[in-house]
Formats: C-alpha cells, structure tokens, sequence
C-alpha cells in the first residue's frame, strides 16, 4: 500500500491560511458563485440556493469519505477537520440544508426552483456513483454536476452562442482541474479507499492537458469573435497546464489550494474595465444578434 506522507498533507492543528477556504469547502462555494455570474446573474436568491447547495454537496461527501474509516488512514487536513469536527458540523449542515430548502421555496422562480431539482438528483447520482465504487470515474461526474450549476440558471437569459461553448470550456476546465488533483493524490486515494480517475485509468493524466488545450481554444476563438472577457478562461486554462506541469514539485495541499484557486481567475472580469460580463456583452459580433 503507498501511504501519503503526512510531511506532505500536513498534520493537523498546523493549518496555514491559506488552507481554510478549501478545509471549510468555501473554495468551491466561491468559484461556482464566480461562474455563475460570469455566465449570466441568476439573482441574489439564485446565488445563495447555489452557494449553500455547493457546500452542502462538498462537506457531506467528506462526511461518506470518512465514514467508518479508522483515524490512522485519514490523511488529508480537509478529511481530519471533518471527522474532528463531525458533530458540530452536523448540527451547521442540517441548519444550512434548512435555510436552502427555504430559500429555495421561496426566493427562486418556478423555473429556477424545476433547474434546482434535477441539479439535486444530479448530486444524489454522483454520491451513489462514487461510494458505492461504481466504475464512471468521479472527476467526469464532478466537472458535469458543478458546470451544470452554474449554467443552468443562465440558460434561460443568454444565447445559445456562446453559452454552449463557453460552459463547455469550463466544463473541460473543471475536468482538468479534478483530474490533475487526482494524479497528486493518487497515493491518498489508496490509502483512503476511494476511487478515483487516476487509480481507474493510470495513463489518463494526458487527457487534463488535452483538456485544457481545447478549453484555451475554444475562449480564445470566443475571446476574438464575442467578448474579451473569454480570454481570461484562455489565462486560466494555461495556468492549469503549467501548475500540472510542476505538479511533482508541490506538495499536495498546496498544490490542490493552487489548482482552486486558478479557477476564479475569471472573476478578474468582474474588476477589469471592459470586461465585465454585462448581458450586453454577450452579444457582441454574434451573427443573428
């Protein structure tokens, strides 16, 4: 069995700063946000039903990643935070699945709340798929369900070009980003029993790189012919493909908070003037608009 060096995923009760957005899942709360926005505003209630749901969805698949594991095999900051924690983070899961519900209820549209429904079965599906060791490998499903969130509440405001291609270059984006983890943990998905990617397909770690080189073509051609602001997804996927690159290098920890971080690169629209994703610049040299 390879054992993850607890020199690499850090001990707890050392945590860096740096560590918390990802220990707490606040990382990905942020970046499904970021997305939605920049594909299309859905609404301030929008917002929150996806920023709650996100979490919800990330803190409990750490709870069943580390359901009847024994202590001695939990070998990342973020798994060891969740099951020190796991009472007191029970109680704020059910009070935020609460407030969700709620929201959802009452703050979305028809349309909306129909979308938050097959997102939630979505989410039902990837937990059964991963925990119960079924062979799709997770990081399809992951980079399907999160692109997916963020999109569909855009779907009814923005055209189909460039939505289609734009979701699609996040959705390789995301693929990228849960694959290129994948191969850095690969020695802690074996210690931890999970399945993933790299340990299904072991001479699949090109394919994040394929991955990021269409996603760059894609926001490059939508970068020249409809908005600007699609060279930033351009930026981020050659951010990617560098930090996959001298992903031996890192440690672990730092490697993952790095690979996160990449993809709120374009939020950098929302401060760049020129750049931010107002409907109207959606529309820009689309034939027929």
């Amino acid at each position: 069995m390879v054992t993850a060096s607890l020199s690499e995923t850090g001990p707890m009760g050392r945590l860096r700063w740096w560590q918390w957005p990802n220990i707490l899942a606040l990382d990905a709360v942020l970046i499904a946000v970021v997305w939605q926005h920049w594909l299309g505003y859905p609404g301030l209630a929008g917002s929150l039903v996806l920023a709650l749901s996100v979490w919800l969805t990330y803190t409990g698949d750490r709870w069943l990643d580390v359901r009847g594991l024994p202590d001695e095999h939990i070998v990342t900051d973020r798994h060891r935070f969740a099951r020190r924690w796991e009472k007191e983070l029970a109680v704020i899961w059910v009070a935020v699945l609460v407030a969700d519900i709620v929201l959802s209820l009452t703050g979305l549209t028809h349309q909306q709340f129909v979308t938050g429904l097959f997102m939630l079965g979505g989410c039902i599906a990837y937990s059964v798929a991963v925990h119960r060791h079924l062979r799709v490998p997770k990081e399809y499903l992951v980079a399907l369900i999160f692109t997916l969130g963020t999109a569909l509440y855009a779907a009814g405001q923005t055209p189909p070009l460039p939505l289609i291609p734009a979701t699609s270059s996040l959705f390789l984006l995301a693929f990228a980003n849960c694959s290129l983890i994948a191969f850095r943990e690969m020695s802690i998905d074996v210690e931890m029993g999970r399945t993933s990617l790299a340990r299904q397909h072991p001479g699949s770690r090109p394919w994040a790189f394929y991955a990021l080189a269409a996603a760059g073509a894609i926001s490059l051609y939508l970068g020249l012919t409809v908005a600007a602001q699609h060279l930033l997804v351009c930026v981020c996927a050659a951010g990617l493909f560098a930090l996959g690159l001298a992903a031996e290098r890192l440690p672990m920890e730092l490697f993952r908070v790095l690979a996160d971080t990449i993809l709120l690169l374009p939020g950098l629209a929302f401060f760049i003037p020129g750049l931010h994703p107002a409907s109207e610049a959606w529309l820009i040299n689309v034939p027929g608009l």
